[in-house]
């Protein structure tokens, strides 16, 4: 539920027959997310059963753990975690010790058997940790996300993905991109020992070569939903592996510089496919994407499409892209220098769902349809970016901003434009 804070009608007025108790869930929940953790379960927990209900099943179902909290005031909250599913450690680098990992991990072991997800964010990664984690939660976890550590990353983190290659353990989705020193040996390790996979996450990891691939989608291709991956070294094979997976709803391939697009129509095999993304498309030609779009198939759920640097698309692909992806809510051609207006207008004035279009360097467009933006076409639209379109006038875009101010639009120059 939105509040808004401003509005006097939210202004709480006295009635002697109303309590705290009788407020709507929703209200409840939102005026003790400004309480800290420690103060809820101690004081406000213990106050009726109702409390006790809303606070550990609804709010704690989740946690963000963030040093704002003190280390010794943690295992107090954990123990009263019952029904946790998921916890975010954020920003805990050199400040916490093994021992004290091991602490915590054995108070929530022992308070929930449902912790099915692990999030670190700016958490120093070692390989005692990965330890703990699977004698504690082997049971339960299947959802571990290392995120970007900046300068405090583990350098070896093929090791990490050794351990976690562990056939005990109930892991299903991986996200460690960005992670340094990670070799086709590590992932071939945890692909090969792990029971299944539905989610993996390797953006930027350029080890990644045919042969895993090969490995992965042999293993999981009756399991694999989610894949995103850096494809510097992945060539043509790699796809035809990919095309087994035909569960894949969500693909990410980063930098298909050695890829000729010659069995793009692959993408046709994920029958419910929600989103994809290919960067680094420089050398793949017209042709190639004509086998990824035509009228012969319609990619009936695809609403998130981004084609990265792909400098052959040209008015003829749109075209088949407007009428082959017909419920786009989010698209991307960056550096299509191809497109001129009749592929602009194309996008305009028939993607009547979309809410976000980047077109940047798209350097042949001069965008007059945007005088009709939103009255008549993408009345839904919330984002437009224009980088590097050195063609469209300033004053039409001012104007669109002018008419409309919710719509987020960048100019040529890459500039959000403003009041």
């Amino acid at each position: 539920m939105h509040i808004n804070k401003f509005s006097s009608s939210f202004i709480p007025q006295y009635d002697s027959n109303k309590n705290l108790l009788d407020f709507p869930q929703e209200i409840l929940l939102h005026i003790f997310s400004f309480i800290c953790p420690c103060e809820l379960i101690s004081n406000i927990v213990p106050t009726c059963r109702l409390f006790d209900n809303l606070i550990l099943t609804h709010l704690y179902s989740h946690l963000d753990l963030s040093t704002l909290m003190s280390i010794h005031d943690v295992p107090r909250l954990f123990n009263h975690l019952s029904y946790l599913q998921s916890i975010r450690f954020i920003d805990w680098k050199n400040d916490i010790s093994i021992l004290t990992w091991s602490i915590w991990f054995d108070i929530l072991s022992r308070k929930t058997s449902n912790l099915k997800k692990i999030y670190f964010q700016y958490v120093f990664i070692c390989p005692i940790l990965i330890c703990l984690l699977i004698e504690y939660f082997s049971h339960c976890l299947e959802t571990i996300v290392f995120d970007y550590q900046q300068d405090n990353n583990y350098k070896n983190f093929d090791l990490i993905l050794c351990l976690l290659g562990d056939k005990n353990l109930k892991l299903k989705n991986l996200t460690a991109s960005y992670q340094l020193g990670i070799t086709n040996f590590g992932i071939l390790q945890l692909v090969k020992n792990l029971n299944i996979l539905v989610e993996l996450n390797f953006i930027n990891i350029n080890a990644i070569n045919d042969e895993s691939i090969k490995v992965l989608c042999d293993k999981n291709n009756f399991h694999l939903e989610i894949l995103r991956i850096d494809g510097a070294q992945l060539t043509d094979k790699a796809l035809d592996y990919i095309a087994q997976c035909r569960r894949l709803r969500k693909i990410t391939i980063e930098f298909c510089i050695n890829m000729t697009g010659s069995n793009f129509s692959i993408f046709q095999n994920f029958h419910k496919l929600e989103e994809l993304y290919l960067s680094g498309l420089n050398n793949i030609l017209s042709k190639s994407f004509q086998l990824l779009f035509n009228n012969n198939y319609t990619f009936k759920y695809l609403h998130s499409l981004k084609l990265g640097e792909c400098h052959m698309i040209d008015d003829n692909c749109v075209q088949s892209i407007v009428y082959s992806c017909p419920h786009l809510i989010d698209m991307t051609c960056s550096l299509a220098y191809g497109i001129t207006d009749e592929g602009f207008n194309e996008i305009v004035t028939r993607c009547n769902q979309l809410r976000s279009l980047t077109l940047t360097g798209c350097n042949q467009i001069y965008g007059e349809v945007l005088f009709d933006v939103p009255e008549e076409y993408l009345q839904s639209i919330e984002y437009l970016n224009f980088d590097k379109c050195n063609q469209i006038e300033d004053f039409i875009l001012i104007d669109l901003f002018q008419r409309k101010r919710f719509i987020s639009v960048i100019d040529s120059y890459g500039l959000l434009i403003e009041l």
